[in-house]
Formats: C-alpha cells, structure tokens, sequence
C-alpha cells in the first residue's frame, strides 16, 4: 500500500473523531478515535508499543480531567507534567512504535525557495487530540462561536498587519502567490497534525497553567503568561533560525490573545489562517538566501 494512502487511513477517521466532538455524540467521537487507532495499526502506522504510548497518554488526560478540585491540585499537576511530557516526546517522534512518514522532500514550491518536506507525523496528531479529548473546553453556544470568530479575525489580522511587515524587511520571504498541486494535503495535515497539536500543548497545557500559577502572584497574569510562551513557543521553532524566531514569537503573541479571548477554536484558526496565507501568498518555506 502506499505510504501516503496508509497514513490516511488512520488520520482521517482521527479528523472525523475532533470534529465529532462537537456533536452532542461524544461516543461517536471515541467510536471514531478507536477505529483510527486500529486502522493505524493494521496499516502499520503504528506497533504495538504505539498503541500502548496511546492508551498511557489517554489514562493520564482522563485522570488529570478528573482531578479538578482543590484538594487534587497536586495530583493534577503531576499528571498535567505527564501529559505534557509525554505529548512534548511525541511531538519530537522520540516514543518509539510510531512510523513518521515523509511523504513530499526536497519539491521547490518557488525558484528562489528553500525545498518543501511534507511529513505525517501520526505521533503529533494523536497526542493534540487526546487532550483535546480530555482537557480543552470547548465551544458549544452560539454566543461563544461569535466570540471565538470575533477573536480569531482580529488576531489574525494582527499578527499579519505585524508580520508581513517583518518577514519581507527581514528577508525571510517574498510575496509569491501561488496555488500549488499540494495545497489540499498540506491543509489537512496542517490543521490537523501540526496546528491542533501545537495548540492543544501550549495554550491549554502551558498557557492555561501558567496563567493559573501566577495568578495572585503578579499583576497582569493572564498578559505575562501569553508572552512567556509565546517565548518558549518561539524558541521551539529555533531550528528555523534567529529570523524564523522572531517571526515566530510576534504571531505565537496573537496565538495566546486569540486562545484568552475566544477559547481553543480562535487560537487554532487564527494559526491555520496565519499559516494558510504563508503557503498561499508568500515564499513557502522561506527565501533560500
């Protein structure tokens, strides 16, 4: 079978399971994320060891959803350092049992581009997902689509007004309009591999945690917290180099204003939405000089 197609597979009941959840069906959600799980073994995404990391990170986001009340704070804390942790290594495809699977290497999207990869990392998606199952409320009135819409309009206009500016005076990348063979791909793998994952990790799991611990501590906590990650969400992205960083860190600001301001949903469409008119408007990934 091709890998490509193998991949799929187990990614897009994995898909179906996210959008699920906003059904009032939450065991069509589960149904779904089992059969992903399945599909990803018999296709050989995943081992054995693959399934059991799942079924370890999925007992730890359970648990920590349970212990919510003050006299589990410390019992939520260290399961909430094991789902990260844990969520963290298999974002690096550093748990062994999963196939990463590079699917497009060394394509110019542009003459002047450095060369496109498009990897599937099955790892990245599943662990975005379960706490995303478990950990994220999510929006469920129309009230709080408006609000979340409202949010991630004005933060992706932000972020682009500031970091179009930036990157073309920086030289990271020009305008380059383009409508490529790979565009339908790369956004279903952007959405659901790269970008829920990421902001599941660092909104819900850093973001939210850290706003709570240095609540009472400093003013303007929930305003030191969005920077502190967006430092650390940069820094994350440090193999891009000290330009990409930068860059980085300005939109990782509005990624945390749009998550304060709108919930999960504003954060994660606002970063689709940044990335999108990267890929469509300009040097995708960058300038190769």
């Amino acid at each position: 079978m091709d890998v490509t197609a193998a991949v799929m597979i187990a990614l897009m009941p994995l898909a179906a399971a996210l959008l699920a959840l906003y059904t009032p069906y939450r065991s069509v959600a589960f149904s779904f994320l089992f059969i992903s799980i399945i599909a990803a073994l018999y296709v050989g995404v995943i081992t054995g060891v693959g399934a059991a990391a799942f079924f370890i990170l999925m007992a730890l986001c359970y648990f920590a959803s349970r212990a919510r009340d003050g006299q589990h704070r410390l019992k939520r804390s260290l399961l909430l350092m094991g789902v990260g942790g844990m969520g963290f290594l298999m974002a690096l495809h550093a748990i062994p049992g999963f196939n990463y699977t590079p699917i497009v290497q060394d394509i110019l999207l542009s003459p002047d581009a450095t060369p496109f990869r498009l990897a599937i990392g099955y790892d990245k998606a599943l662990a975005g997902a379960l706490i995303v199952f478990f950990l994220v409320p999510l929006t469920r009135t129309k009230d709080g689509w408006r609000k979340a819409t409202g949010a991630m309009l004005m933060a992706s206009a932000a972020i682009l007004l500031c970091v179009i500016p930036l990157g073309l005076w920086l030289g990271f990348f020009a305008f380059d309009p383009k409508l490529s063979p790979y565009l339908p791909l790369w956004m279903f793998l952007n959405l659901f591999v790269t970008v829920i994952a990421e902001e599941a990790f660092f909104r819900v799991l850093l973001q939210d945690n850290l706003t709570a611990y240095l609540t009472g501590k400093v003013r303007h906590a929930a305003g030191w917290s969005v920077l502190i990650v967006a430092i650390v969400f940069a820094l994350a992205h440090g193999g891009g180099g000290f330009t990409y960083v930068v860059l980085v860190f300005f939109a990782g600001c509005g990624y945390g204003v749009a998550y304060k301001w709108g919930g999960i949903e504003a954060a994660i469409g606002t970063h689709f939405i940044v990335n999108l008119v990267h890929f469509l408007f300009f040097t995708y990934p960058r300038l190769a000089s």
